[in-house]
């Protein structure tokens, strides 16, 4: 009788350290870790170095899924840029795109138009 509460004790073991170690894909991200895909998106679509670029302030307003892998979020930004560049993106402003894991497990953003 003492190896059926064993089995049970064991089996719940073996399941909580497989969820802890297991990679968590559909966390919703973080303000903070939105932050650096959206300045490397921005770094792409500018064609500035990351080095040019000066965030003042970035704020996320809210997340939710859509039925993708991934977050479509909301979020403002403010940044310091050289008055004399053309400027794709304004140097403030609200944005909504989408925060997804790539196939090496780094946070990304893709602007949604639409």
């Amino acid at each position: 009788m003492r190896t059926y509460p064993l089995f049970i004790v064991s089996s719940l073991a073996g399941m909580l350290a497989f969820a802890a170690c297991g990679e968590q894909p559909n966390a919703e991200p973080t303000e903070l870790q939105m932050a650096r895909p959206f300045s490397e998106f921005y770094a792409k679509v500018e064609t500035r170095p990351l080095s040019e670029i000066e965030f003042l302030a970035f704020k996320k307003h809210s997340c939710h899924q859509n039925g993708t892998p991934g977050y479509y979020c909301s979020f403002t930004y403010s940044m310091k840029a050289p008055i004399e560049h053309f400027s794709v993106l304004p140097s403030e402003g609200t944005l909504s795109g989408m925060f997804y894991s790539d196939k090496d497990g780094r946070l990304r953003f893709e602007m949604v138009i639409g």
